[in-house]
This record gives C-alpha cells, structure tokens and sequence, in this order.
C-alpha cells in the first residue's frame, strides 16, 4: 500500500483538533482517549506520554488541561505522523523525541515530569500479530514492568504515573508500580455495559506515596438501552441530546 494512500487525518471532535494516522501502523484505541481524560495533569505542568504511538494521549490531555508534553516513542513513522499532526494543530506545548523508552530516563533526565502517562503494551510475546508495527505496540516481554520502570525514573518525588491495563493484567500492574515506589492511589474499572465484568483499568499512582488507594465508581460505556452512557458522552464531548430537549420544555 502507498504510504500517501494509508494516511488519513481523523477530526478527534474536540477543539478543532485532528490527528494523522496511517492504516498500516497502530492507531488510537478507546483506552488511550479514557486515558487522556483520566489523568489529572496540571497547566504548564511538564508531563511525557511514554510509548506515544500517533499522540492522541497528549493532543487531546494538553488541549483539555494545558499540561506541556514530551511523547516519547521508538517507531519512526509514527513519530513522522505524531509531528504532522503537531504541526497541522499548530501546538506548541508538545514534543516529540523518537527513542526506546528505556533510554529515556539517561536521555532526556531523571527525576524531570510532574506527570507520566502510559497506555503499554498488555500481552507477552506467545502469541504476536503478524503485523511487524502492530505486535511492537501489544506485546513483549516484560513490556508493563519497563515501562512502569521508565516512568519511575523520568518522573519527580510526588510525581503522578498514569496507566492503563486489562483487569486480567491489574496485578501485574500494582505489582510493578510498587516495585517502582509508585503507590497506587486512585483505580476505576471500566466497563462496556451495566452488569458486565470491566474489562479495563485505571491507575493513578504517585512516586514516594503512601499507601491510601481510593476505588473510583465503575464507568460504564453504554446504558441500559444500550446506547452510549453520559459519562461516555462526556468523554467523547458529544452533547446529551435528551437533555437538551428537556432544558428547552
């Protein structure tokens, strides 16, 4: 496929915002767009998007909150899209530096951010995608622990990580964070519908914290009816029709 063919420019519905993506390389899942309104960043407050992949965490987190981002991510052609996408949005509070994130901590310097935000890799390498660009972004060995790591080592003394993962990973994921002294501090479950089992999870984790690990309400996707919830609505900016109507009665 002709790379010019594969790229496309994605209107993120937010502040006029838009991303580029290619159809040949992992694009934004759902989890990394939960993500970027999970996390609490601060204004001007200088945060890193570890394993960034097109940007949408730091587009979108540093439109809502102002926080300034470095995206820190090791496929060239994603770095490419991730600057086409900067330079087209005209933002200037985000950078990209193009390397391994276990280089990053000696690169860019330890103990720098505020914040740390990572949607990492969730499986181990038993069964990869046969797409080369995609099984780098899902799989690898000890892919969470070293991410979880990296982040520990970019972020300051009472810095916040932010994480995602699959419920089935959650342990794995405390684990690492207290190996890191990260502690985990707030947690919220995501699920598709009311009833069902979540299938994600969110994690704040402060450096150095003490443990005090508050359980946020589970979100739901979508409500009884099946149709998407408020809190979904919210997320995605998309305005609650049914209120409206009831606000002009």
């Amino acid at each position: 496929m002709d790379e010019k063919d594969a790229t496309r420019l994605d209107d993120l519905q937010y502040k006029g915002l838009f991303l580029y993506q290619r159809r040949d390389l992992p694009c934004f899942s759902q989890d990394s767009v939960l993500l970027s309104h999970f996390a609490d960043t601060r204004h001007g407050e200088r945060a890193v998007d570890i394993g960034a992949g097109t940007g949408v965490i730091a587009v979108l987190n540093g439109a809502r909150t102002g926080a300034q981002f470095t995206c820190i991510e090791r496929n060239a052609a994603l770095c490419a899209l991730l600057k086409k996408s900067i330079a087209h949005n005209g933002l200037r509070d985000i950078s990209v530096c193009e390397m391994d994130w276990r280089d990053a901590p000696d690169v860019l310097g330890h103990a720098r951010f505020g914040a740390a935000l990572c949607n990492p890799p969730y499986f181990n390498d038993s069964s990869p995608s046969p797409d080369a660009a995609r099984a780098l972004a899902r799989s690898g060995e000890g892919a969470m622990q070293g991410a979880v790591s990296s982040a520990a080592a970019l972020l300051k003394e009472g810095g916040r990580l932010y994480l995602s993962c699959p419920v089935m990973r959650l342990a794995d994921a405390i684990c690492a964070l207290r190996a890191n002294r990260l502690e985990p501090k707030r947690l919220q479950l995501i699920a598709n519908k009311p009833r069902q089992a979540p299938h994600l999870a969110l994690i704040k984790a402060r450096k150095g914290g003490k443990p005090a690990l508050i359980l946020a309400p589970v979100l739901c996707l979508t409500d009884e009816t099946g149709q998407p919830s408020a809190e979904y609505n919210a997320i995605y900016h998309i305005p609650n029709d049914k209120s409206d109507e009831e606000e002009t009665l």
